[in-house]
């Protein structure tokens, strides 16, 4: 069970880490080519779904049993991990609930996408 828990946190690291880097790379280009609001959204529904999909693919490569769940719960993890920063960055909610349920969805299926490729 600990080892479990172990390889969850591992893999939501190696998930936040991917999505610095993306982030990181959006920003230069918010910077360097004044990209529209929709081409921002756009990256960031993009760095949801890499992040979500690879995070699925190496839980489902460390756990051989039930793969597609274990991705769709790191997909989820990341969601709440992502939903609780912002409201602990915007002292409340700020965005609306379809968008919430949005973001939900593409995390989950992301993370259960990523676990449906392993092998």
């Amino acid at each position: 069970m600990a080892s479990r828990i172990l390889n969850v946190v591992k893999t939501i690291v190696i998930s936040y880490a991917l999505t610095c880097v993306i982030l990181l790379a959006l920003s230069f280009g918010v910077y360097k080519f004044d990209l529209s609001n929709w081409q921002i959204t756009t990256g960031i529904i993009i760095t949801y779904i890499v992040a979500s999909f690879i995070g699925g693919f190496i839980i489902a490569t460390r756990e051989k049993n039930r793969r597609i769940l274990w991705g769709m719960g790191v997909g989820l993890i990341y969601f709440l991990i992502l939903a609780v920063a912002s409201i602990a960055v915007n002292k409340g909610i700020a965005i609306d609930t379809m968008e919430a349920v949005r973001a939900l969805l593409i995390c989950a299926v992301s993370g259960a996408a990523g676990a449906f490729f392993t092998r």
